[in-house]
């Protein structure tokens, strides 16, 4: 079992180090430092490179049974503890990818909207109404102007 924890503390590790790159992906969002982005992507990919035939590993040795129920049914607590702490790591950074993936699909939409709006090209999905509620017939919002 000494290797199965040390296993673990691996995962744990690299999994501590996706969730500060995931952070700090946020951060270069929120303050629209897009160049940041590449750099950070190539540290995500290399983190997710690493992790991935650590997680083969750890799903070859539970074998038929989930993993939960192996580490659950081996009685160790110190790898009841470890598991937990590296499942918690890894919900963690699930949530924040999560919340990156909306915050680019959000601020992509806007630039779409922006580009939309300023070409005078609106998509069909687009609606304008009027104040009684009732849609307009205009498919731009920049009519009458001459290009």
């Amino acid at each position: 079992m000494p290797d199965l924890l040390s296993l673990l503390h691996s995962i744990h590790q690299l999994s501590e180090q996706l969730l500060e790159c995931l952070q700090q992906e946020k951060a270069a969002l929120d303050e629209n430092q897009y160049e940041a982005l590449s750099t950070i992507t190539e540290q995500k990919q290399q983190l997710l490179n690493q992790l991935e035939p650590l997680d083969a590993q750890r799903i070859a040795l539970s074998s038929e049974q989930s993993f939960n129920e192996f580490i659950a049914s081996s009685g160790d607590q110190s790898l009841i503890r470890a598991w937990n702490h590296t499942r918690d790591i890894i919900t963690r950074c699930q949530q924040q990818n999560e919340t990156n993936g909306r915050l680019l699909n959000r601020q992509g939409q806007i630039h779409r909207d922006i580009i939309a709006l300023l070409s005078g090209n609106r998509t069909e999905t687009d609606q304008t109404y009027n104040a009684q509620g009732n849609q307009g017939k205009s498919a731009s919002l920049l009519n009458n102007v001459k290009a």
